[in-house]
């Protein structure tokens, strides 16, 4: 038997007047909703690791879950980058909400690697300090890699032309935009013929 656990789905009318929803015995809550209700929180809600917890399987999702949290924690961790300069392990694990400072200097040192922060953690203190993309873009590197990007984006777009073209000429999408042909139409019985 799957755990049980609660989803809160927010109404339309405002995050805070939401329905719940329990699943597990039997009648799983779709991936769908799962995702559709983690769109309406606030990324730093915490509200993706709550769900996380309760959740055996989804569907046989449950990776893709486990990749939303961590895309939540990423998220968190890059909005603080925009906020503080400088922050201790203790506090980014507060604020991203996660339970140690261990696994926010983890989640740190891997998006640092990655390229996806910059920054630098003093150990001995245990502070993190927040800086700017070093990165000048005045190197004639920078420039082969903008013109090359570029280049794909319009061969990319000159692709999609050629497809829409080769779409538009297509009998089978026309026959299906133009709707049934009168001939195409079976005759429709009149009322002498039907009273014969």
């Amino acid at each position: 038997m799957s755990d049980l656990f609660v989803v809160e789905v927010p109404r339309l009318g405002g995050p805070n007047t939401g329905d719940t929803f329990l699943a597990g015995s039997g009648a799983p809550l779709s991936t769908a909703a799962v995702f559709s209700a983690w769109r309406h929180h606030s990324p730093c809600s915490g509200y993706a690791s709550r769900l996380v917890k309760g959740v055996n399987q989804l569907e046989g999702n449950y990776g893709l879950v486990k990749q939303l949290v961590a895309a939540q924690f990423k998220q968190c961790i890059q909005k603080l980058t925009r906020t503080f300069l400088t922050l201790s392990l203790a506090d980014v694990a507060l604020r991203v909400k996660l339970q140690l400072p261990k696994l926010a200097q983890q989640y740190l040192l891997n998006m640092i690697e990655d390229g996806e922060i910059h920054a630098s953690i003093n150990q001995k203190d245990g502070m993190v300090v927040f800086r700017d993309n070093p990165e000048q873009y005045n190197a004639s590197d920078t420039l082969d890699l903008l013109h090359e990007r570029m280049e794909r984006v319009m061969e990319m777009e000159k692709r999609l032309v050629e497809m829409e073209e080769a779409i538009q000429r297509n009998p089978t999408y026309i026959h299906k935009l133009m709707g049934p042909i009168d001939e195409d139409i079976p005759p429709q019985p009149t009322a002498s013929t039907s009273a014969m």
